[in-house]
């Protein structure tokens, strides 16, 4: 997924997906929303006014998809007066303004391009993710109304879950490809691995298979016996140690152990 769309709509909303995947859904979004699209550390376009176009910004920067500059810099957000900026060569000359601009306003102190410091509200979490498989695994996150609405849109063409503080609120679909978007929703950090010691593999004849384990020795000796022909991962108290094969077999191999 080497494309993130960012949208302002009750807060900031994000897809991710391939190229034109991601294309298809900026230019879907049209001139209703302030919006950019990023790709490799890159803004490829942007839409809208300064302030909401900021947000979808500072989110893509808080998600790792955008750099912030090397600069020493104080920036805050004022309600009358939008998002503003103050540059220093001196750190502490920065760290003085960001004390003295109080607690009235969000804030945050960048050091040589790191965040320091930051104080205020956030905007609206995205609290629910949707992941369902249409030629890979696709994600949409939101908060909890948005993310139901997407996850009914969907209707039942595709393998589907709604996941939300690391539990699972609702799946479809047949058990491998069903088993992509939970592995998705695992390797995303959305949903833990069991504390388990295990072996999960996925070939093409049978799907995803599991075997627990006891002696973490065993599993490794397991996971070794497999071979090359097959996606596998190894789990050692419910750490993921090893893994090997294409992307979206491992994907239903993991997302096998929280079917």
């Amino acid at each position: 997924m080497s494309h993130t769309v960012y949208w302002h709509n009750q807060g900031v909303r994000k897809h991710e997906g391939g190229e034109a995947d991601a294309w298809g859904k900026y230019h879907a979004l049209g001139g209703g929303w302030a919006k950019c699209i990023v790709s490799d550390g890159a803004i490829l376009a942007q839409y809208g006014s300064r302030d909401w176009e900021g947000r979808c910004l500072g989110q893509a920067i808080k998600d790792g998809k955008l750099g912030i500059p090397s600069v020493t810099s104080v920036v805050w957000h004022a309600f009358a007066d939008g998002a503003k900026r103050e540059d220093s060569k001196d750190p502490m000359e920065a760290a003085i303004k960001y004390g003295a601009l109080g607690k009235d306003m969000a804030k945050l102190l960048i050091i040589d391009g790191v965040i320091r410091e930051e104080y205020g509200h956030e905007e609206p979490k995205m609290s629910h993710t949707v992941y369902w498989h249409n030629q890979g695994v696709r994600k949409h996150e939101g908060g909890e109304a948005d993310a139901w609405g997407k996850y009914h849109a969907l209707g039942g063409g595709w393998a589907k879950c709604i996941v939300s503080d690391g539990a699972i609120l609702a799946q479809y679909g047949s058990r491998d490809w069903e088993g992509r978007c939970l592995g998705q929703a695992i390797k995303d950090g959305k949903l833990g691995i069991p504390s388990v010691t295990s072996v999960v593999w996925y070939a093409f004849a049978d799907g995803a298979e599991r075997e627990d384990f006891k002696d973490p020795m065993e599993a490794a000796i397991k996971y070794g016996a497999l071979g090359k022909d097959m996606a596998k991962l190894l789990i050692i108290g419910g750490v993921i140690r090893e893994e090997y094969g294409h992307e979206e077999p491992k994907l239903a191999a993991l997302g096998g152990l929280v079917q």
